[in-house]
């Protein structure tokens, strides 16, 4: 009797696990981070990212995917507050365009994912340090969250445990490039450098014929 007890309080427990998992799995959010190609360069059917979405500009414009007709779109998922990620991704998007020269074809695109703090004005205070071509975008939580779904972006918000206001916010930080007619072209790691990505951006399919 003892035996067949123990055995159905183990099936009891391991049901009861298997009921806990499944019900984390369906709370989990829909963003998910995607694992970048080990090349950079790669067909556009083997990329699932990108997507309609309808954010505010630094201006207060209201935008979509479809704002900036005829650019390759470098778009990159941040928040002001990032203390080196964000502003280093920035930077290097600063620096690839002085490459490509004064008539390239890029239009660099930063969508916060902290929306609560990142107001209009806040992104073009932000954004204004770096590259006046940068679109930087903010919007309703509704608006980022689906921005974020489209591109398979993480971010979550880490409460402070040191005794200091505020917070920070985890979340994946590669830079997509898009075609003129929003397709997925290739996508950056934070460890591939400007140089890296300006061979990439010459290299691709139609790229090539517009960046000069």
């Amino acid at each position: 009797m003892q035996i067949r007890l123990g055995f159905l309080m183990f099936f009891a427990v391991a049901a009861g696990a298997a009921l806990y998992i499944k019900s984390q799995a369906t709370q989990a959010p829909v963003a998910q981070v995607i694992k970048p190609p080990t090349e950079q360069i790669v067909s556009s059917d083997a990329l699932h990212f990108g997507g309609p979405f309808t954010l505010n500009d630094q201006t207060g414009k209201l935008v979509n995917e479809q704002s900036w007709p005829g650019m390759y779109k470098l778009v990159f998922f941040g928040f002001t507050h990032c203390p080196a990620i964000c502003p280093t991704t920035l930077q290097k998007m600063n620096d690839l365009l002085s490459l490509l020269g004064a008539d390239n074809k890029i239009q660099p695109v930063f969508i916060t994912v902290d929306p609560e703090r990142d107001t209009v004005d806040v992104m073009a205070n932000y954004v204004s340090s770096f590259n006046p071509k940068i679109a930087a975008l903010t919007g309703t939580k509704e608006q980022v969250q689906g921005a974020m779904s489209a591109y398979r972006v993480y971010a979550t918000k880490l409460e402070s445990h040191d005794g200091q206001a505020g917070y920070m916010v985890d979340h994946s930080a590669f830079i997509y490039l898009m075609s003129p007619e929003d397709k997925p072209l290739a996508i950056f790691r934070q460890e591939d450098t400007v140089e890296k990505m300006v061979k990439v951006i010459q290299s691709t399919a139609h790229v090539a014929q517009d960046v000069k």
